[in-house]
């Protein structure tokens, strides 16, 4: 009974009784600036850790506290807040909400998937560089997130075709016959189990390219990847004295070794990971599906325009 108890209120008594556990720091020494720091601190570590209140609630948790305890005024306290650095990595994460809402990330993988037809390998590139261009302009993450179900998609169609017809059903005596189409069939189940795991083994393995592209393209532009606005920052604060870094520099610099990591990411992956077998298999996808998917959209909006 106890147990439930605590863990519903779990939250509430974390968010109350860690403020009371830390305040002897302010009772004994307050007049220590340090002290004073240390308590606001340990109190943010604590709520980042088992998040009792919203991350971004926890976030602002110095604009209260710094002017209260008397460690900095209201506007030092809100200006890490405004910084440049932080606007450029908020209008990243804009433009990633803008083209979700829009579909235009639906539009360019389902046309390049289209275009490079049922090649296991063509299908890997043609994701991972999809993923690759959306990641030098958005936030890789949010790139990621966009280019799963279009992936899903495309391993679903592979799944469909192995397992609504036998192959083997298309061939008697080396004679071609009509494709026979069997519903529940313990051929079609055998024959599912047998290559349910390679079809697996393959939707693994796409996901961790499309996580891997959205990576490197998350280095092409300042603005595709957090770590790079903050080395931009550090560059401007602590060495004024060196040339500025702007996009356009950071983009003509880091783009030919983008496109050159993908490309040899996937060629190391269709040599090494890729066996003849699983490609022979897919062969025969058809992209009926994709071209549905593709049509289903309509024609380009003004929302994918702007």
């Amino acid at each position: 009974m106890l147990p439930n108890i605590v863990g519903r209120c779990k939250n509430g008594l974390i968010l109350i009784l860690t403020p009371l556990l830390l305040s002897p720091l302010l009772w004994l020494n307050y007049h220590s600036t340090e002290a004073r720091c240390a308590f606001v601190v340990l109190l943010m570590i604590i709520y980042w850790i088992f998040q009792p209140i919203p991350l971004a609630v926890t976030a602002l948790i110095p604009v209260a506290l710094f002017p209260l305890f008397g460690l900095a005024t209201t506007e030092k306290s809100c200006e890490p807040y405004l910084k440049s650095t932080n606007m450029l990595f908020m209008a990243s994460l804009i433009i990633a909400i803008a083209m979700e809402k829009s579909g235009f990330h639906r539009r360019i993988a389902f046309r390049v998937l289209i275009f490079i037809g049922n090649d296991l390998r063509a299908i890997f590139a043609g994701f991972m560089f999809v993923t690759m261009f959306l990641g030098i302009w958005i936030i890789n993450t949010a790139a990621t997130a966009m280019i799963l179900p279009i992936a899903d998609v495309v391993v679903g169609e592979i799944f469909n075709n192995h397992s609504e017809k036998n192959p083997e059903l298309e061939m008697i005596n080396g004679n071609p016959t009509i494709p026979i189409e069997i519903q529940r069939s313990d051929v079609i189940r055998k024959y599912s189990k047998k290559i349910s795991p390679e079809l697996n083994y393959i939707r693994r393995l796409l996901y961790i390219c499309i996580a891997f592209s959205a990576t490197i393209g998350g280095t092409s532009t300042l603005t595709s990847n957090g770590p790079n606005l903050v080395f931009q920052f550090v560059l401007d604060e602590f060495y004024g004295n060196v040339p500025d870094v702007d996009y356009t520099k950071w983009l003509l610099f880091c783009l030919p070794a983008t496109i050159l990591s993908v490309f040899l990411s996937w060629c190391y992956i269709t040599m090494v990971y890729l066996r003849p077998r699983i490609i022979a298999q897919v062969k025969n996808t058809s992209t009926t599906t994709l071209i549905q998917k593709y049509n289903e959209l309509g024609p380009i909006t003004f929302h994918e325009i702007a």
